[in-house]
């Protein structure tokens, strides 16, 4: 999995919409150790997105800084393989994500940042439910300049607001 995500980090598709700067390469090393850490921190929920008709993956969705408290988490969602973006999978993992976060892990609230202009994200997001928030103006230095962070969110349905 390390290998597939270390290839998806270096597509500038994928880069150029990352919300985490301007990264520098990862060895593959470095992303197993990543994930080992993230498999054992109980603020994370990560997910390789695998199509059904296969084994190798072609993205990762992720739930982190999971704040069981206040039962909310931050998503992120990267369809790495490029012949399976524009097909839908974004918003039918993003479907089960959510459901998982609030039916099973009891969570209220979700939220996602996204790059102001990543147009496909924003509209993947609020297909499934989320609203915008708020834009947190220059927030991310990438590619020598400043660009805006979109907050949107989505929060359990009413059916489910008892706290678990």
């Amino acid at each position: 999995m390390a290998s597939k995500v270390r290839e998806w980090l270096l597509d500038e598709d994928v880069a150029q919409w990352a919300v985490f700067g301007d990264p520098r390469p990862l060895t593959v090393e470095e992303i197993e150790e990543q994930i080992v850490a993230a498999r054992a921190d109980p603020r994370i929920r990560m997910f390789a997105i695998v199509p059904l008709d296969s084994i190798s993956p072609i993205g990762e969705a992720i739930l982190q800084g999971i704040d069981w408290k206040n039962r909310s988490a931050q998503y992120g969602l990267i369809i790495g393989d490029r012949q399976m973006r524009g097909r839908g999978i974004g918003q039918e993992v993003s479907r089960i994500i959510i459901e998982y976060a609030f039916s099973d892990l009891g969570l209220h609230r979700i939220e996602a940042l996204v790059l102001s202009g990543n147009v496909a994200a924003i509209h993947c997001l609020e297909k499934v439910g989320f609203t915008r928030e708020g834009v947190k103006k220059e927030a991310v230095w990438k590619n020598g300049q400043w660009y805006d962070v979109m907050l949107l969110g989505i929060t359990a349905p009413s059916s489910l607001l008892t706290a678990k």
